[in-house]
């Protein structure tokens, strides 16, 4: 007969839900993909290489921690767009005659908006050399405001600008046409013959700081949980192809991490991503090395057409009750005024709420659900996530109701508000499988997760041990009692801790822990121990019966 070697396995049950306080369950997680690493994160690293082959990880305690290994919100790794007006011989018109330069950035956030720039005007029969020398000057003048710089080509009429910091990918043309604007009048000429207005014309192509995005998703982590423990991994973006280095930070973790959360921003989101993870999680877990939940977010904005996302993602097509995933969830969202949204149009992605996510299941007990409307779990601070816009750009406020449950019934993760109340929270904490299952919610992973792993630990010493038998191959009482005694103690201190429903002052172990005492290990070459769990309710909707009467 087959075995495994000396091993302790277990089978999840299902559908017998009617549906500890924080000891590791708070350890977390966030995995990025970029094949470059900060020199100051491979510093720190023993021999300072990177931990596998295709990444790093560290663990972090604070924001701090993070500037330390080179992640930080200083811009570092951003390309700024450099683009360019040529300026014809004679263009620069007659004396009196003038160029108006001007930026059009977003609204919202750092954004400006429309943004003058500079202005010079011919002062006496310029020649193309001072002309231009002297809108250079102009955009010069403002840089400590405005933060764009130009540099003057002289005689050859070519005027370059370089954008502010942290506008990554925004001013190419690629992305918004016609984001520098030169207004001309008289016969000033910018290259665009005739016309009173040109636009400028990329020489560099600006690319949005990685780095910033990471620090982003790590304060949130701890402005949510400021006594958390967090790995963060930076792998090579080949591996976003099927996630394998979900093990790797795993291992690299000790096995201690919980939850995790991916920025996977190598492709459009795609429901075929989560199934990919829980494979990877299903191999681990069969490892004995258990994470209770990936939360995945990736770049909606490619989904459907424009203005079609949030209707697509609500849609049977991309309805993640179909899938069985359990162990994964989705986060579509994205803030709306703040550092989030600075991103979100620095990289044309969407950027979501990860860190405050995964924050938030730190924050929670095992069996809280992190949608809670309770001030642990707000994560409006004022400023970020006090607007909510979603991952496609497309504002909160502007979403009808019925596009809201929706994308809740297909069980989308996404920061929301509450009538009547101040503050964000989050619609739900679902994973991607049917509301029917046992393991529908984070919650109902970790709990029974938790008892898991405190199961191995207790019935690690049972393993190899010697069994009193009847003469008959059957267990004896006391075998049995022992047994039902040593899981008794993994359940009852998660009763006492409000973990599993029940009441600890009368727990009995044999109403929880099932052992058929008619079973002959010797003969089935195993022993086999039923658990029964009982959660408490989590109230996911509440229906309040309300009208007149007499008394």
């Amino acid at each position: 007969m087959a075995q495994k070697l000396n091993d302790i396995s277990f089978t999840l049950g299902q559908g017998g839900s009617g549906r500890q306080a924080n000891g590791t369950d708070y350890i977390s997680g966030l995995l990025f993909y970029n094949n470059t690493r900060p020199a100051a994160m491979l510093a720190s690293l023993p021999g300072g290489v990177d931990n596998y082959s295709t990444g790093s990880v560290k663990q972090l305690f604070s924001p701090s921690d993070a500037v330390a290994i080179g992640i930080d919100n200083l811009y570092t790794d951003e390309i700024k767009n450099q683009s360019k007006f040529t300026i014809p011989v004679g263009g620069m018109g007659a004396t009196g005659n003038s160029a108006t330069f001007t930026a059009l950035e977003w609204n919202g956030g750092s954004g400006q908006g429309v943004v003058a720039l500079g202005s010079y005007t011919n002062l006496n029969s310029d020649t193309l050399t001072v002309f231009t020398d002297g809108c250079a000057a102009a955009i010069n003048a403002g840089t400590n405001t405005h933060g764009y710089s130009a540099v003057s080509g002289g005689a050859t009429g070519i005027l370059t600008i370089t954008a502010r910091p942290k506008l990554g990918i925004y001013p190419n043309n690629a992305v918004v046409p016609h984001f520098y604007t030169g207004t001309c009048t008289g016969t000033v000429n910018l290259g665009g013959g005739a016309a009173t207005v040109f636009y400028g014309v990329d020489v560099v192509a600006g690319v949005a700081s990685k780095l910033a995005i990471y620090y982003y998703h790590i304060l949130r982590y701890f402005t949510v949980k400021p006594d958390g423990s967090l790995y963060v991994g930076i792998f090579n973006t080949a591996g976003a192809a099927a996630f394998a280095d979900i093990a790797n930070i795993s291992t690299n973790s000790g096995g201690s991490i919980v939850q995790l959360g991916i920025y996977d921003d190598q492709k459009t989101f795609a429901l075929s991503s989560l199934t990919l993870i829980q494979g990877q999680l299903n191999t681990l877990r069969a490892a004995h090395k258990i994470l209770s939940n990936v939360t995945y977010a990736a770049d909606i904005k490619a989904i459907g057409g424009a203005g079609t996302v949030l209707s697509t993602l609500a849609g049977s097509t991309y309805n993640l009750a179909a899938l069985s995933d359990n162990n994964v969830s989705a986060l579509i969202d994205n803030d709306g005024n703040g550092t989030g949204l600075d991103l979100f149009y620095a990289t044309g992605k969407s950027i979501t709420s990860l860190g405050s996510e995964i924050g938030c299941i730190s924050e929670a007990s095992i069996s809280e659900d992190m949608g809670n409307c309770i001030s642990r779990f707000n994560v409006d601070d004022g400023s970020e996530f006090d607007t909510l816009m979603f991952g496609d750009g497309t504002f909160y406020t502007s979403v009808s109701q019925s596009l809201l449950d929706s994308l809740n019934n297909n069980r989308y993760i996404f920061a929301s508000k509450i009538p009547y109340a101040t503050g964000s929270w989050y619609s739900d904490d679902h994973t991607a499988v049917a509301y029917t299952s046992d393991y529908a919610w984070i919650h109902d992973n970790r709990v029974i997760d938790r008892v898991i792993k405190d199961s191995f630990i207790a019935l690690t010493p049972i393993l190899k041990s010697k069994l009193k038998l009847n003469t008959d191959g059957t267990m004896t009482v006391q075998t049995i009692a022992n047994l039902i005694a040593v899981e008794g103690d993994v359940i009852k201190p998660l009763i006492a801790s409000g973990d599993l429903a029940g009441d600890p002052n009368n727990f009995s172990a044999s109403a929880w822990v099932l052992i058929n005492p008619n079973q002959k290990p010797n003969v089935a070459g195993k022993l086999i121990i039923g658990v029964k769990l009982a959660e408490n309710a989590i109230a996911h909707s509440i229906s309040v019966p309300i009208g007149f009467g007499t008394f």
